[in-house]
């Protein structure tokens, strides 16, 4: 099964749909200090960042003890997983890995990246 995946585009579709998730615990998403992360929107279920990659970033290989998933809204998005390969994000496109997931972000132009970040905690 493919990571990316294309959704409709619609005003409330980004936020409804957004999916990407590193969250360990409330302090957010465990990124580069590079990387800037913005808490959304918690509860004991779910949690949704907004993420920033600056050009050129290349986060560390990790899994997460949560589902995650991502939705790119400004740039590009490059999901590292291993041992599938690569997957090259674009707004609109969303990709999810179950806990577990052994992967890294990477931003391999010369502008920022732009994504939401869904986490959905263990009940």
């Amino acid at each position: 099964m493919s990571w990316r995946r294309r959704v409709a585009r619609a005003p409330l579709a980004a936020a409804v749909l957004a999916v990407w998730a590193a969250l360990a615990g409330a302090e957010g998403p465990a990124v580069a200090p590079e990387a800037v992360a913005r808490l959304l929107f918690q509860n004991p279920k779910i949690a949704v960042f907004e993420l920033t990659l600056p050009p050129r970033f290349e986060g560390d290989v990790h899994t997460n003890p949560h589902d995650e998933g991502a939705y790119v809204l400004e740039g590009e998005l490059t999901i590292v997983t291993v041992p599938t390969g690569r997957e090259v994000l674009r707004p609109g496109d969303y990709a999810w890995a179950p806990k577990g997931t052994l992967h890294k972000s990477v931003n391999t132009t010369d502008k920022p990246t732009r994504f939401l970040v869904i986490v959905l905690k263990d009940s």
